[in-house]
């Protein structure tokens, strides 16, 4: 049978609520970022074996995704009952409501073993490389956890830069042995890290911080 095409009218609906779960899905998980996480994986394999790259590339941006999802998150629930206050931070699923506090730290947890057994299914078993991932996701909990109750914040900024250092190192250690340029990238992720969250971040949430007593560099 022929059927007629769905009155304009009756696609608004569905249209809409498809460009909210969109909205909710980029605040929830910052999905505007993924590509400064994926970055720092893919730097330190082509550090290492610029042919081979390409072809570790799946793996790497599955292992990303995932540590990217945990660090984001894990962040907005710990620091939900300033971001509550927060204007800015208004429209967020979290602040409204519209996900648990109990339901986000599942899914932030659930990163870590998904990350490692993507890890494994994609390079095989890689000690070092789990080393430095397990690296990744401590540091990142350091800081998500006490970034802003940290009497010195730029050492807990420096650990997150760890953390993605150590994302970096991941990547290198796939690809093969790291060199003195996995080296300049993994400093480097320490050093723009230390700026781009100690200095700029923070000056976003500067005026809501100082209200409830939370340290920023």
């Amino acid at each position: 049978p022929v059927h007629a095409p769905p009155a304009p009218g009756a696609m608004k609906p569905a249209a809409r609520a498809l460009w909210r779960f969109g909205v909710d899905l980029e605040r929830f998980v910052r999905i505007h970022f993924m590509g400064f996480s994926a970055m720092w994986p893919i730097l330190g394999a082509i550090s290492v074996a610029r042919a081979e790259a390409l072809a570790l590339l799946p793996g790497l941006l599955a292992v990303a995704l995932c540590f990217h999802v945990y660090a984001a998150v894990l962040n907005d629930v710990v620091d939900l009952e300033v971001d509550r206050t927060q204007p800015l931070r208004a429209g967020h699923p979290l602040v409204r409501g519209a996900l648990s506090p109990a339901a986000a730290l599942a899914i932030a947890l659930l990163q870590i073993p998904l990350a490692f057994a993507l890890l494994r299914a994609a390079f095989g078993p890689n000690v070092p490389a789990a080393g430095a991932l397990a690296a990744a996701f401590g540091c990142m909990t350091i800081y998500d956890v006490w970034g802003k109750r940290c009497p010195l914040p730029p050492l807990t900024d420096a650990a997150q830069g760890v953390a993605w250092g150590a994302l970096a190192l991941v990547g290198a250690l796939v690809a093969g042995e790291p060199n003195a340029l996995t080296a300049v990238v993994c400093a480097y992720a320490v050093g723009y890290l230390l700026l781009i969250n100690g200095v700029h971040g923070g000056m976003r949430d500067l005026a809501n911080d100082l209200a409830w007593g939370r340290r920023t560099t």
